[in-house]
């Protein structure tokens, strides 16, 4: 197929009404899984962007965003990336509309929850590789850490604090760790398995200021 014809074949699949987003990003998810072959570590991190598209109003299916006055969608995936930079591929994604105020919402943290349970999954299917759950402070909640405990935490993650960080000793959670580490202007809390002391000594992760 030529180099003109392949965008136009491109538009007429997007552009079709049975094609379901999901299924893409399925196929693509294979793809980024195996492209994570060969690597110790990689790390899969996670935040939230806004797709706006106040400036098309004719687009169905739109939510408010962060100001009333602007109209799109929420997208938060989870993007594997190599140590060094590398971008490996997209592994999950949460796609969402906010609703008007008095109508009751999704509730949004839930992402975060979900995000580390999918990492959690493919952790235990991929001995052979090292996943580094890595969320904003958004993501500093109780909730994903002790589901990460529950579980044995087979994907370790790393965590921009939200709250100020009290002792190690005073927020250790069952079968990992968690504590404090200051990088890149930010405080960020850390756990993983079998490590039954203070969280030991590390690098920043490149790109996390």
């Amino acid at each position: 197929m030529g180099a003109g014809r392949r965008p136009k074949a491109a538009y007429r699949l997007l552009d079709n009404d049975a094609l379901d987003w999901r299924e893409v990003l399925e196929v693509h998810t294979e793809r980024t899984v195996e492209r994570m072959q060969g690597h110790r570590f990689v790390l899969c991190i996670q935040d939230t962007t806004e797709l706006d598209f106040t400036s098309q109003p004719g687009i169905a299916g739109l939510g408010r965003l962060s100001y009333e006055a602007q109209h799109g969608l929420y997208v938060h995936p989870t993007l594997a990336v190599t140590p060094e930079g590398v971008a490996l591929g997209v592994l999950d994604a949460w796609m969402w509309a906010r609703g008007p105020k008095e109508v009751p919402q999704v509730k949004e943290s839930t992402r975060w929850v979900e995000g580390y349970e999918i990492v959690a999954d493919l952790a235990e299917t991929v001995s052979d590789t090292r996943l580094v759950y890595v969320a904003d402070r958004e993501g500093d909640l109780r909730a994903l850490i002790d589901a990460a405990a529950r579980r044995g935490t087979p994907a370790d993650w790393l965590i921009r604090s939200q709250h100020t960080a009290t002792p190690w000793r005073e927020r250790s959670c069952g079968t990992g760790w968690r504590g404090a580490n200051r990088w890149g202007g930010g405080v960020y809390l850390v756990g993983g398995a079998g490590s039954p002391g203070p969280p030991r000594a590390a690098n920043p992760v490149p790109g996390s200021r």
